[in-house]
């Protein structure tokens, strides 16, 4: 090769590179500005009408459609045809427009739809994927729900502690939960989110079981170590005799589901709470 080819073909490679990194570029400043106008937007409206700045929130697939669509109805027509409330769905892939179509034909209020960033629904660094495998694949561990999917233990992590960075919830105060196959089974005549707010409360949820200990082998033990040594965030009038009944000794495995919780998003944007998060994300409980 002549060296006018070899520099041809260089100028080439770069000019093809410097395309695609501006085009993925142009797509993310796309993304963050619909993120931002749609957020915006409902938020002024919110603003206008002197409301609780409060949103549905949804994760996702499409796939899961045909049970999404009787939670939406229920819940306009329980609750949020009275108050109107803006929704916010997001998902790991991105929604195609037929998707988004259906929605909003079914949701009169202002509709936002998101993508997940990949840091927050794929492995951190100092997982051994391996070792995460082999657990999942662990035949004795069959029975346990959801026990070998892998994608449900990114939801675990991405609900516990990521989903209230998203873009999309800048600016809002409190959120409600919702799940496919969720539904209200009577009529709520009251703003819950003004309910919230005026009485200041920080979280809300509908039922509480028992564990199954087989899925948190690692959950209390190291509860336990971050409370030894950051004594600072144990709360005066906290609820530790709900879920342990030895003073804190072992776990009685009572908790609460999170698929229908209503909360105030500076909960998780806490201190305490970020630090508890990266502290048991950082001991791999969520993969292991």
């Amino acid at each position: 090769m002549i060296k006018g080819e070899s520099d041809d073909s260089y100028n080439n490679l770069i000019t093809s590179v410097s395309n695609q990194i501006n085009s993925l570029y142009n797509d993310y400043i796309t993304k963050l500005y619909e993120y931002n106008n749609s957020t915006s937007e409902a938020l002024d409206a919110m603003e206008e009408d002197n409301k609780v700045k409060a949103t549905f929130f949804c994760l996702v697939r499409e796939s899961e459609i045909d049970s999404l669509l009787p939670t939406i109805r229920t819940i306009q027509t329980r609750f949020n045809n009275k108050f109107g409330y803006p929704w916010i769905f997001v998902s790991d892939e991105e929604f195609s427009d037929n998707f988004k179509e259906i929605i909003r034909d079914k949701i009169p209020q202002n509709v936002s739809f998101g993508v997940i960033p990949k840091e927050h629904w794929s492995y951190p660094d100092w997982i051994d994927q391996k070792k995460a495998e082999e657990i999942r694949n662990d035949k004795s561990m069959s029975g346990i729900p959801y026990f070998n999917s892998e994608s449900y233990r990114h939801m675990c992590r991405y609900e516990s502690g990521f989903f209230y960075r998203h873009p999309l919830l800048n600016g809002y105060e409190y959120y409600w939960r919702v799940e496919p196959d969720t539904q209200i089974f009577c009529d709520l005549d009251y703003d819950v989110f003004q309910w919230m707010k005026d009485n200041d409360k920080k979280y809300g949820f509908t039922l509480t079981m028992r564990e199954f200990p087989a899925t948190i082998p690692s959950l209390w033990s190291s509860t336990q170590t971050f409370l030894k040594e950051n004594p600072q965030y144990i709360a005066e009038d906290n609820l530790l005799n709900f879920i342990s009944n030895d003073e804190g000794k072992t776990y009685n495995m009572c908790h609460f589901w999170t698929n229908f919780e209503i909360a105030a998003i500076d909960f998780w944007e806490s201190e305490a709470y970020s630090k508890y998060f990266e502290f048991l994300d950082h001991n791999g409980g969520f993969f292991f």
